[in-house]
Formats: C-alpha cells, structure tokens, sequence
C-alpha cells in the first residue's frame, strides 16, 4: 500500500499492491494527476518481481478503472488499457 502525499495531506491511496486507487475527494484534479504520475517510480523502490515488472489498476474510486474519471488521468502517466484494467509496464517506460 502506498499513499501519495502533497503538503502532508493525503492526495492518492494505493492498495492491494496497485490493484485498488482512491483519489481523496478533498484534493484537486491536478493534485492527482500530479498523485498519478509518480506512479511509475514504484519500479524503481520495488523488491516483489511481480511490480517490478508492470502495474495493473482495476479499481479507481470503488469503480472499475476502465470506464471511469481515473482512466484519463492514468493514461496521462503511461498506463495502456489491459483488458479491465490500466497497466504500466516497466520498460515501456
């Protein structure tokens, strides 16, 4: 689980190693995009080798990821449409 923090407050939850995100409904649209677009710097910090190669989202705010508000701002960030899911893969990157 990762939280992604702007000025100390709570912008973007990740959970179920990048299966579930939760953008707080107190931040900006820019905050999260900002949020989202450090995504891709979990490759570099990750010891499992099932994230050091991609990460799928199949859930934005209790949704499913592919027809909802969160799939713009993750293709903003690199993330393809994997099936249900976004997926980032590493060395796309």
């Amino acid at each position: 689980n990762w939280v992604a923090l702007k000025a100390g407050r709570p912008v973007l939850l990740v959970e179920s190693q990048g299966r579930k995100v939760t953008a707080l409904a107190s931040a900006s649209r820019d905050d999260v995009l900002a949020a989202v677009k450090t995504l891709p710097g979990i490759f570099e910090h990750q010891k499992d080798l099932t994230l050091r190669h991609k990460l799928t989202v199949d859930e934005w705010n209790g949704e499913p990821v592919a027809s909802g508000p969160g799939r713009e701002l993750l293709e903003a960030a690199g993330f393809v449409r994997d099936y249900n899911g976004m997926t980032l893969y590493a060395a796309w990157r």
